[in-house]
């Protein structure tokens, strides 16, 4: 995996793609954020313990879908629409990447967020 700098400038980056991103976080293979967070001026949707809980077991189910690869295949991405925010998670050498964003943007921007990953992977 890329360097902390590297994490850091991969977070801003991709918060660069759209103002309708919330938060970004990168999540090492045991579900610790490593870089990233809460875009700066927007406040969650949740409280701060609930949201910090939140997001560490999207990183730790996505985590546990991607070792049981010989059974599901590579995992690609995950994706939930909620009305207040979508999630999408993207793989990262093992590692995660969880953004939020505010509807209707968010599974529009999967490709932007993939190419993004593999310039700094």
């Amino acid at each position: 995996m890329v360097g902390s700098d590297r994490l850091r400038e991969l977070v801003e980056v991709v918060f660069s793609l759209s103002s309708h991103i919330r938060y970004v976080e990168v999540f090492n293979s045991r579900g610790v954020g490593v870089a990233g967070g809460m875009r700066p001026g927007v406040k969650s949707v949740d409280p701060p313990r609930t949201a910090a809980k939140v997001d560490v077991e999207t990183a730790r189910y996505a985590l546990l879908l991607m070792r049981q690869r010989k059974y599901y295949g590579k995992m690609k991405y995950m994706y939930v629409e909620m009305e207040r925010v979508n999630v999408l998670v993207k793989p990262l050498d093992g590692w995660v990447l969880v953004l939020t964003t505010n509807p209707p943007a968010g599974l529009d921007l999967l490709e932007k967020v993939q190419q993004t990953i593999d310039r700094f992977t």
